[in-house]
Formats: C-alpha cells, sequence, structure tokens
C-alpha cells in the first residue's frame, strides 16, 4: 500500500497543470468556452468567471484550442515541464462583433482597420530570420517594402522616401534621427522584437487617427506579460537580454503590476571588415528599452457600479477588468561609429573595359547619435460604450558628426585581355589628386506632447447586442488631439575640397547656426459604420496646424469594406468558399516638414514653406484558400498616389538632402502581391512581388516628367522555412531579395540627379538553426538553447549602395561604385527562460 502511494505521488509530480483565463474584446470573462487539448479525448469548459484549470497534464509540447459560441477559434501551442503551472490569458475575438481580428498571418484584415496587415513575421520566429537587429525593416520588407542596404533599418514604400513613415509603439510616435549619413552609423533599429506582442503595418490609405505622413505606418504592440519570460543573446554581432512578468497578490493571483525590460548591444565590426575600405572600425551600437503598466486593485475584476435613473429604479452597470491602467514606456539609444579610414580599392567598369581607384586616407569620421523618449499614459474605460486615453510624452536627441579626412587617389586603366602578361593591373594613370572632407555638425532635439484619444460606442442596445451572438456593433466614434512644442538647435560647419593637378578647388562650403523654436496641433474625428453585417464604413478628417508656417491643413480619409466570410452559413465549407475580402481607399496625405526638409545645401533654412501633399487611391484585397489542409493568403493591392507638392531631394547613401527652394509635382502607381502560409507544416514563409512606377516635375526647369530617386520598378523577395523530417528541431531559411536599379546622377545637380541607373540589388542569405528544449526545470536553468548558423550574402554579390565621384585629367567625372558587404558567417544563440 505504501509503494502504491509512493508510486502514485511520484507520478502526480511528474505532470503539470493548465490554466486558461478567456475574456472579450470588453474584458468581459467567456464563459462555457470549450477547452481541448490535442491527443487528450476529455472537454473541458470554463467557468463564469472565463477559467478553467485542467490538472495532471504529462510535459511535452502541446497544443490547445478554445471555441465559444459567438467567438472564432484561438489555437495555442506551447510546451509543459513537469510540475509547471502554464497560464494561457487570452482574449477570444468575437466572430459578429469585432469581425475578424487577425490571429495569425493567414487571417484576413479586421475590418475595423482594413489597411493595417498583419505581419506574417511573429516574435517568436523572429530569431531565426534576423541578425542585424534592424526588425521595423524586416517587418516592412516582409510586406513589400524595400531598403536600401543591409546596414540600414530603414525603408521605402511605394515610391517614397525613409521620412514618409510612422512607427507607433503603444500608441507612442517614434523619432529617427536625422543627420546619420550612411546605413553603418544607424546601428540597432528602434523595435526590440523580443519584447513585441503584436505588429501590422498600413502602406497607404491608414485611417485618420493616425499623424500625417505620405507613405506607410507600422503600429506595434509591445507585451505585457502574465508570467515571467526571459531570453539572453550572444553572437557576432548582437547581444541581447530581455525579461517580463506580473507580480501576485497575497492570494498568489496575477496582481496588476507588468513590467517588460530589454537590453541589446550591437557591433558591426566583423562585418563593416567586408568593405572595400579598410581601416580601423569601432562601431558600438546600444538600447535600453522598458513597458510598465499598473492596474489599481478595484479595477482588476469585473465589478458592478449602481446607478440610479431620473425615476428612482436602479441599475447595475458592468464594469470591465483593467478599465483603468497607468504605462510608461522609455526608449534610450546611443549610436557610437569611429572609422580611422587607411586605404581603398575598388575595381568597376565593363569586362571589356575596366578601371580601378586606389585611395590612401588620413585622419577620422566619427558619429554619435543618443536619442531619449519616454511617455507615460492612462487608459481609462469607465463603461462598456466609453474608452479614453491620455498621455505625455518626452523626445531628447543629442546628434554630432565630426570628420577630419583627407585622400589621395589614383585612377586608371586595368588590363582585360587575359593573353597579356599584365593582366588585371593598371596599364595608365587617367588621374591623380586628393580630397579634404572636414565637419563639424551639432543637432539637438527636444520635443514635448500632450495626447487625448477617446472613443464611444453609439448603438443604443448595445447590452442586448454583447448578450448575443449574432449581433454586431453598428456605430464607433472616435476622437483625438495633440500638442507638440519642437526646439532644435543646429550647429553646422562643413566643407570639402579637391586637390588635382596642383590646384585646390573648394567644393563645398556650408557655415550655419539655427536654433528653431515652435509648436504644433493635430486633431481628428472618425466614424466606423457597420453598414451590414458584411460591410464596413470608416470615415474621418484630419486637421493639422503648425505654427512656423502658419499652415491649416485639413486631410479627409475613407476606407470601405467588403467582407463575405461574416455572413452566417450553414457549414464551414460555405464559409472557407467565401473567405476573402475586398477593400477601397481614399484620401489626403501631408506631411508638414520637420527640420531636414527645411534645409538647403548652403545651410539657409526656408521656413515659410507649405505641407507636402499626396492623394492615395487604392483597391485591393485578401483571399484565404486551403491547401495541402493548410491555409494560406493572398494579397493584392493596386494603387494610384496623385502628389501636387513635393520637395525634390537626393540620396547619399542613406541620407537625404533636400531642394526646398523648389517644389515638384509628382505620382506613384503599382501593383502589390504576396502569398503567405505554412508550405512546410508548422514554419511560415512567404513570396512578395512589387511592381512600381513614380515620376516627378520640378517647377522652374522645363524638364517634363523625370524618374524619382525611389523609383525601383520591381521588387521580388522571397523567404522559405524548412525542417527536417527526422529531426523537426533543425530548420532552415533562405532568404532571397531582387530590386531593380534605383535612379542616381552626380551630386548638387537638380536636374541630373535621376540621369542614371544603378545595376540590381541582389541577395541571399542561408541560416541553419537548432533548438533544444530542456527536460527539467530549475531556477536560472533555461528552458531552451537556440543555436544559429547564418551565412549572409551567400553568392557574395558586390551589391552598389551610392557612388564616389572622381575627376580624370581629362576634366572627365567617374561614379566609383560604394559596394556593401560580402560574403560573411554569423554564429548565435539563444537562451529562453
Amino acid at each position: 500500500m505504501l509503494l502504491y502511494l509512493f508510486c502514485a505521488t511520484a507520478a502526480w509530480a511528474q505532470h503539470g497543470q493548465v490554466e486558461v483565463f478567456l475574456t472579450d474584446s470588453l474584458g468581459y470573462p467567456v464563459p462555457d468556452a470549450l477547452i481541448k487539448l490535442r491527443g487528450n479525448p476529455t472537454r473541458y469548459y470554463t467557468d463564469t468567471a472565463g477559467h478553467c484549470r485542467i490538472a495532471k497534464v504529462p510535459p511535452g509540447r502541446h497544443q490547445l484550442t478554445a471555441r465559444g459560441v459567438g467567438y472564432q477559434m484561438i489555437t495555442e501551442n506551447f510546451e509543459l515541464a513537469a510540475g509547471e503551472t502554464f497560464v494561457l490569458r487570452k482574449i477570444m475575438p468575437s466572430l459578429y462583433t469585432e469581425g475578424i481580428t487577425v490571429q495569425g498571418s493567414t487571417g484576413k484584415n479586421d475590418p475595423d482597420k482594413p489597411f493595417e496587415r498583419d505581419t506574417p513575421i511573429h516574435a517568436d520566429n523572429v530569431k531565426d530570420v534576423t541578425a542585424t537587429k534592424s526588425d521595423e525593416k524586416l517587418i516592412a520588407q516582409a510586406m513589400g517594402a524595400a531598403s536600401p542596404s543591409e546596414f540600414s533599418s530603414q525603408y521605402r514604400v511605394r515610391g517614397g522616401n525613409y521620412d514618409e513613415n510612422l512607427i507607433y509603439i503603444n500608441g507612442i510616435q517614434l523619432y529617427r534621427p536625422q543627420i546619420v549619413r550612411s546605413g553603418q552609423m544607424e546601428g540597432l533599429g528602434i523595435v526590440n522584437t523580443a519584447m513585441v506582442d503584436h505588429v501590422t503595418f498600413s502602406t497607404g490609405g491608414f485611417q485618420a487617427r493616425y499623424d500625417d505622413r505620405l507613405s506607410s505606418v507600422m503600429n506595434i504592440r509591445y507585451l505585457e506579460p502574465d508570467s515571467f519570460r526571459a531570453t539572453a543573446e550572444i553572437g557576432l554581432l548582437t547581444a541581447g537580454l530581455h525579461a517580463g512578468g506580473r507580480d501576485k497578490d497575497r492570494e498568489k493571483n496575477p496582481g496588476g503590476f507588468t513590467w517588460m525590460v530589454g537590453a541589446r548591444g550591437f557591433t558591426m565590426r566583423y562585418l563593416l571588415n567586408s568593405l572595400d575600405t579598410d581601416g580601423n572600425y569601432q562601431p558600438f551600437f546600444w538600447d535600453f528599452q522598458n513597458l510598465l503598466t499598473w492596474t489599481p486593485r478595484r479595477y482588476r475584476t469585473l465589478r458592478y457600479r449602481e446607478r440610479t435613473r431620473p425615476d428612482g429604479r436602479i441599475d447595475s452597470v458592468a464594469v470591465p477588468p483593467g478599465s483603468l491602467k497607468f504605462g510608461w514606456l522609455n526608449v534610450v539609444q546611443q549610436n557610437n561609429y569611429s572609422f580611422f579610414p587607411q586605404s581603398r580599392e575598388t575595381t568597376f567598369g565593363t569586362i571589356t573595359r575596366a578601371f580601378r581607384l586606389f585611395v590612401a586616407f588620413e585622419g577620422k569620421e566619427q558619429s554619435n547619435y543618443l536619442t531619449g523618449q519616454s511617455a507615460f499614459y492612462m487608459d481609462w474605460r469607465p463603461n462598456q460604450r466609453l474608452s479614453i486615453r491620455n498621455q505625455v510624452g518626452v523626445i531628447s536627441s543629442e546628434e554630432a558628426e565630426i570628420i577630419s579626412v583627407e585622400g589621395a587617389y589614383r585612377l586608371g586603366d586595368v588590363s582585360t585581355d587575359f593573353g597579356n602578361e599584365r593582366f588585371n593591373e593598371v596599364t595608365y594613370t587617367r588621374g591623380v589628386g586628393s580630397e579634404l572632407r572636414w565637419a563639424r555638425n551639432f543637432l539637438n532635439v527636444f520635443i514635448l506632447q500632450a495626447e487625448h484619444h477617446g472613443q464611444v460606442i453609439l448603438d443604443r442596445d448595445l447590452a442586448r447586442k454583447l448578450s448575443q451572438a449574432d449581433a454586431y456593433v453598428r456605430h464607433k466614434f472616435s476622437w483625438g488631439l495633440r500638442w507638440q512644442q519642437d526646439q532644435v538647435n543646429d550647429r553646422f560647419r562643413e566643407w570639402s575640397a579637391t586637390d588635382s593637378a596642383d590646384f585646390l578647388r573648394l567644393e563645398e562650403q556650408v557655415r550655419s547656426r539655427v536654433t528653431l523654436h515652435s509648436w504644433r496641433t493635430a486633431g481628428y474625428v472618425q466614424e466606423i459604420w457597420r453598414t451590414s453585417r458584411t460591410t464596413n464604413l470608416i470615415a474621418g478628417l484630419r486637421a493639422n496646424y503648425w505654427s512656423l508656417n502658419e499652415e491649416l491643413l485639413l486631410s479627409p480619409r475613407v476606407q470601405f469594406v467588403y467582407d463575405p466570410s461574416l455572413r452566417k452559413y450553414a457549414s464551414d465549407t460555405l464559409r472557407r468558399r467565401n473567405n476573402y475580402q475586398l477593400r477601397l481607399a481614399a484620401g489626403a496625405y501631408h506631411q508638414p516638414a520637420f527640420y531636414r526638409e527645411l534645409r538647403d545645401f548652403e545651410g539657409n533654412l526656408y521656413t515659410n514653406r507649405p505641407a507636402q501633399r499626396s492623394y492615395h487611391f487604392i483597391a485591393g484585397g485578401d483571399y484565404v484558400f486551403r491547401m495541402w489542409r493548410r491555409d494560406f493568403k493572398l494579397f493584392a493591392e493596386a494603387y494610384y498616389k496623385y502628389m501636387p507638392l513635393l520637395y525634390p531631394f537626393e540620396f547619399d547613401n542613406v541620407r537625404i538632402r533636400y531642394y526646398p527652394r523648389y517644389e515638384a509635382e509628382g505620382y506613384a502607381y503599382g501593383i502589390d502581391a504576396r502569398v503567405n502560409g505554412q508550405f512546410i507544416e508548422g514554419v511560415e514563409s512567404w513570396f512578395n512581388v512589387s511592381w512600381l512606377r513614380t515620376q516627378e516635375q520640378v517647377k522652374g526647369l522645363n524638364q517634363g516628367y523625370v524618374r524619382r530617386p525611389t523609383d525601383q520598378n520591381l521588387l521580388i523577395s522571397f523567404f522559405f522555412q524548412d525542417e527536417f523530417p527526422m529531426l523537426p528541431a533543425l530548420k532552415m531559411h533562405i532568404n532571397l531579395i531582387y530590386g531593380s536599379g534605383l535612379p542616381f546622377g552626380p551630386p548638387t545637380v537638380l536636374e541630373n540627379r535621376t540621369v542614371f541607373r544603378m545595376p540590381f540589388y541582389n541577395r541571399v542569405d542561408l541560416g541553419f538553426s537548432y533548438e533544444v528544449r530542456m527536460k527539467t526545470q530549475a531556477a536560472l536553468k533555461p528552458k531552451s538553447l537556440w543555436f544559429g548558423l547564418d551565412v549572409f550574402n551567400l553568392f557574395a554579390r558586390p551589391n552598389t549602395v551610392s557612388y564616389t565621384w572622381v575627376k580624370d585629367v581629362f576634366n572627365t567625372r567617374f561614379a566609383i561604385p560604394n559596394y556593401l558587404s560580402s560574403r560573411l558567417l554569423n554564429v548565435r544563440v539563444v537562451a529562453t527562460f
């Protein structure tokens, strides 16, 4: 008998348990939801508090599904260790009230947010596809955006430049440094994917509640964890640590305080050593981010509040859990880049006529960018109709560039005759000379922000609708106000000169000092009108005023959605046949200048310039289809953008230089398409193709329409993952990007800035990963170890990012390509706790 009790106790200790908490989108518990574990025939149901406990669950990998009447099914994959309690807290999207809220990349868009698409990259597999810590660029590329290089975290969307994109984290708009010259100086991207819970990305046609930009919006939500979690990463390029959790009250129940912190370090010295320019690279970049939230005790559970009517009757009004929450988001980022160049040798041309440039350098380049951003917010939901957010924020940025470099160059012809004894040697010297570059640039930016947002559900019979599975909310009205004060202090001193044939010529000289104070205010109103079960109309108006140019902007925007899958069907087969969504959008999008757009090449500031303008017209849709017994998603959109007012600009690597004296008129049109899904069961893959045409005509040049610097006609990207059948923990991925050549031209010559075309961009990265899951859990012992091996630029293609211009003895200018990195290996280890 004692032996039996001992064995039973030991067997119990080898099992774990699962606790499930389900709520709807308003925070109310979902009772009587069916809970099932794959491989377990027992059916479990949630109680009136939306809670379900499953005991005696064996350790290992499990899949849990939850179904509720009137709600979409949710699926969660997890691993349970012996003696562990796995806690799952999920919001169940209502099948009729909220439309289809995308939980996976093969779902359709939320009808309330039709042009915000879910990315096929999730936080749990981003480590499989990136090693340069430019996660926002990776997310954008997966949605069809273009990037200048593997060094940069910036991206272009549908013919726009890098300044035309918005990034939000938990509703807070992020700031980017202004005077970065090259991707090598950028370092870390601003998004820490280890902290990400959900990402949507809009490439145009976004709603009036978002700020004014010409191209795109990325909306990121950081995780508010229910239990402790942490990761640690180390590699040849990167290192990082992140942790998060939730406190517990006296009864050991989850408390109201959540925390998430992350720190990253990144050095590109190993990567930069593959460039043409040899020297001593000393880059180091780091950042720290945290998200803290707190819900007061009385607001942590569902409660009821009495309300007295005018006739004396008393009603009980339900107040959802989490109806009052305070949050603090903090981001600190520093980029240090020091470079002591020594020499450079670049061979370029064709197989029949080749040239070689050799440069000997002396001096130093140094850049330092320190950016801090902090925001406090309060979310208040006094009842099931009304939601309010108030937030205040501050941004401080200190940017510095110090350059003192002299380079002596020699340009010559290279023999391409295989039979010549001097094959691949310089046979004729075309020109010699030297170049001097000197800069002392300092930019300080300080921004104060205050915002108010609200949303109210206008349906009169809301209580009845929330209790019926086949009802839906018809009217949601939202509004917002924003005030911002900007202070910019800029000290800009820079010159360059060339010495050729003993003649010194000053090429560029800038000396300016600017202090700029201004304030901005913006507001919007927006109505989401569910005209029927399958159609949705979203209309809004945004207003913006800037004190510097005293310009008031009005931006009407409208979206329409048709989703036949929201009808009630007799079977899942009929629903699956109609599992598509059609979307239309039109609107005005303005972009008031910040600072960089107002400064010309000589340092002059044009403070009276009006905002750039763009009008979007978009038609597209999604179609979810089944293949190989799995869901796949086909996305396609056609767009036309008319831009009656633009500032001409030119690219120098990732540096954007504007011509604010001039105005231009332009257009862009094209098609984006993507297919994504699990081509191999359990792992996500995708294929993107984009075709674009964008041109502009500069007023006063009498040139007519010419290509814009962002006119990349064809962009193809492909990401494929696979698992080894006999060893599923071992994975392989391949990432391919092809982009047709961008226009370019000699610098500072407005009429000739796009007369030439770069070679096409083509890059293939290959990666392998292996994950080891620990069988036993103990304090400070990782739950899993992930090992990664990456081969960057597998075929060692010399991709061009920009050009250096030199002259020979005949005063002919040559464009010398500046190449990106060659083939490199990287090794990483990630531990999950």
